[in-house]
């Protein structure tokens, strides 16, 4: 099974990613922070590099983790919250289309 994780750089995904690379046989972890993290670059609200990721692993799960977390950022930056968490999540669920 071919695994895409998003917001692989997240506290959530440290836990997942290795569980996920016990049983799968191919995890691809991705976010938008790489920087030590070991992740591939990936933006979900950007659809079309989200679309040749896909095309290219051809993933049979994605996880979604990508999200912004920071609640004072998201209050202070309403446009920005609305990218990543509402429309990153859209492009994710049309990936299954």
């Amino acid at each position: 099974m071919k695994v895409l994780v998003t917001g692989a750089a997240g506290m959530l995904a440290d836990s997942l990613v290795p569980a996920l690379r016990s049983i799968a046989s191919d995890v691809l972890p991705t976010d938008i922070n790489v920087s030590e993290s070991g992740c591939s670059f990936l933006d979900v609200r950007e659809f079309e590099a989200l679309r040749v990721t896909c095309h290219d692993f051809r993933p049979d799960l994605i996880v979604h983790l990508a999200a912004e977390t920071n609640v004072d950022l998201c209050e202070l930056d309403r446009d920005h919250a609305y990218h990543t968490n509402a429309l990153g999540t859209q492009n994710v669920a049309l990936m299954s289309t």
